[in-house]
């Protein structure tokens, strides 16, 4: 009998204390992102960021970090960092800090990228601006 005992004991624990949760029913449901807004672009290309951001959709609103939009942000161009706000049940807005354009950078060869606030550069770029001052040589992009 107590043979049968340490067998079943464990056994009832087991089925008492374990719970299935399927991981993708878990993350959706009442508070899944169903709205995304986005504030704050002048420079950013809305058809990229809507496509970098897509994954986000249908996640659930609780369960979502920041760590989740910091990768976004680096991928996109004009981009300095991107500030989220939940509002509840199923909406999020987004506000893009962008960094505005201050110049065009030639390169010897003739290509040319567009300079950025913070020091940074926009290789082969399809935007085109005007009236912005162009730079040209070794050490302009020291200065």
């Amino acid at each position: 009998m107590k043979k049968k005992l340490w067998i079943w004991v464990p056994f009832f624990i087991f089925l008492s204390t374990y719970s299935y949760h399927d991981k993708k029913s878990y993350n959706e449901g009442f508070f899944s992102i169903k709205e995304i807004e986005i504030k704050g672009i002048n420079y950013v290309n809305l058809k990229d960021l809507k496509n970098t951001l897509k994954y986000i959709k249908n996640k659930n609103l609780i369960f979502l970090k920041t760590q989740d939009f910091s990768e976004a942000s680096k991928k996109i161009d004009f981009v300095n960092y991107i500030k989220i706000k939940k509002l509840y049940p199923n909406k999020i807005i987004i506000t893009v800090l962008e960094d505005a354009p201050i110049g065009i950078y030639f390169e010897d060869s003739g290509k040319k990228h567009i300079l950025l606030e913070n020091n940074k550069i926009i290789k082969n770029s399809y935007y085109e601006f005007d009236k912005l001052p162009e730079v040209q040589g070794k050490r302009a992009l020291q200065n």
